[in-house]
């Protein structure tokens, strides 16, 4: 069995509507769709149990501020409170892809002087992301062409 390793590098975010997603790869230094479950507890006279609850999600990113019109501290700011698409590519290479919906929540303003300015934000997902392997839906798609082959030699055999 191979193993692929997945390595941030080459990657996409954007965010927003995807007819006008806003591609912010190039300000953000950290890209990560975190899990946070959430276990439940019931003790009776029998015993403690321990439950899955409803795991929460949340998209962590770091960068550098970028206050352009259509920079990531501005679209952060300007989309407070709003549940907008988003799209994470983390490499170039056939990796998986996640896609889904986040609560935006603005960054920082400002920062130390003579440092570029940073800031670092948790978007709340609405849900679990979807997220895909590129290396299965190639598979898949090259398989479902073959069988389409398949079928077109069956059909014009049993024409002939």
């Amino acid at each position: 069995m191979s193993t692929s390793l997945l390595v941030v590098k080459d990657g996409t975010l954007k965010l927003g509507p995807v007819a006008t997603q806003l591609s912010v790869e190039c300000q953000i230094s950290r890209m990560e769709i975190v899990a946070a479950p959430d276990p439940k507890e019931f003790t009776s006279v029998c015993g403690k149990t321990t439950v899955p609850g409803v795991t929460g999600w949340t998209l962590n990113l770091e960068g550098a501020q970028d206050w352009s019109t259509d920079g990531i501290s501005t679209f952060l700011f300007e989309q407070d409170g709003t549940l907008v698409d988003f799209e994470l590519v983390p490499s170039a290479a056939l990796q998986p892809t996640a896609t889904g919906k986040v609560w935006v929540s603005p960054g920082s303003f400002g920062g130390v002087a003579g440092e570029i300015s940073t800031f670092s934000v948790s978007l709340g997902l609405d849900g679990k992301p979807t997220i895909t392997p590129a290396t299965v839906v190639a598979a898949a798609g090259v398989q479902a062409a073959e069988d389409d082959d398949v079928d077109d030699e069956l059909e014009l055999e049993s024409v002939g």
